[in-house]
């Protein structure tokens, strides 16, 4: 198929995602969802340029047939995507060229808020065991009040995997190493939990899953341990952010974040708690103070923070962009742009 010549027809402002990626056979990187559900959410705002950004960079295109391909089809000069892969630094410059203005990212690092002209911003990460219904039997049974009452055997877990050749630090290798309470529980499982789904030929336009007994026995465990932790040991991995912060956040397992770079969304709603009230935030060279910070907060605390991790998952859930957005007609240039209100 000759793809420059191809007619793709979209009207005013929008950009044709559906379209497009048909037509290129082009899919959103799965089962972690994040890029498509920023898409369901923001597809009919006008400047929102809708690509599965993860599956050009694992798949390996070439940021310039990308440009070629692409280029006429971006509406306007003022726009605004988002890229859930760690790698989104590389396609900075494809992302200039394309007019994007706005870049929203769960890899956020703090202080890095503009790279070439366009504005870093923060957004969750998809939590696909809480939020596929293939995967979120252990939790479909609980409301909000199930979750807060919930009886729960660990102080804190963690089930994972540490590779050196990935990872950003080898905090988890020491959380593997260290001593913990005989009420907690932590594994290593060997390899990233998602690691043959996505990195497989299977991961393509026809939506495929590789999933072996053994995938289904560590999601089985860990969702297990998310319900019976009163807390939920969140490392950095292979970038600054994980899933299971976020499916911590869903299942009232508070997080203690153990990921010293990570810029966390702006979670500023008037006449609620913010992150401070929420989760656990721990230097990763203080890692063995674990269990002595968590000796000192009260029973009362805890509950408090526990409500408000459902509070904030709530809040993000729908609204991975965090921000009510103003349209707003430029009228020089004839472009929409957005405007937090």
């Amino acid at each position: 198929m000759n793809l420059v010549k191809d007619n793709i027809f979209f009207t005013g402002n929008s950009f044709p995602t559906d379209i497009v990626m048909e037509k290129f056979k082009l899919f959103w990187q799965y089962p972690v969802i994040t890029e498509k559900t920023f898409y369901q959410q923001n597809k009919n705002t006008p400047g929102y340029i809708g690509m599965p950004w993860a599956t050009i960079i694992d798949k390996k295109y070439h940021p310039k047939i990308i440009y070629q391909l692409m280029h006429k089809y971006i509406p306007t000069k003022n726009n605004y995507t988002c890229c859930q892969h760690i790698s989104f630094r590389s396609l900075i410059p494809l992302f200039h060229a394309f007019g994007i203005k706005t870049l929203y990212t769960p890899h956020k690092t703090i202080g890095e808020d503009q790279l070439l002209d366009i504005t870093i911003k923060a957004c969750p990460l998809y939590a696909v065991n809480v939020e596929d219904d293939s995967r979120n039997k252990a939790f479909v049974e609980f409301d909000d009040k199930g979750f807060i009452e919930k009886e729960r055997k660990y102080l804190y877990s963690f089930q994972g995997a540490y590779d050196q050749r990935w990872y950003m630090t080898d905090v988890r290798q020491r959380l593997f190493d260290m001593t913990h309470p005989k009420n907690t529980y932590v594994k290593n499982i060997g390899e990233w939990h998602f690691d043959k789904v996505v990195y497989n030929d299977k991961q393509n336009n026809k939506g495929e899953l590789n999933i072996n007994e053994t995938h289904t026995q560590h999601k089985e465990s860990y969702n297990d341990l998310l319900l019976g932790s009163k807390y939920c040991l969140c490392p950095s991995g292979s970038g600054p952010n994980s899933i299971r912060f976020w499916e911590a956040l869903a299942v009232g397992s508070i997080p203690i974040l153990l990921s010293d770079t990570l810029d966390l969304p702006k979670y500023d709603v008037e006449g609620a708690d913010g992150w401070d009230e929420t989760i656990i935030r721990i230097k990763e060279s203080n890692i063995e103070t674990i269990p002595t910070i968590l000796e000192n907060i009260s029973k009362d605390d805890e509950t408090k923070m526990r409500t408000n991790c459902l509070k904030v998952y709530k809040y993000f859930k729908n609204n991975f962009s965090g921000e009510k957005l103003e349209l707003i007609l430029h009228t020089d240039s004839g472009n929409w742009y957005n405007k937090s209100i």
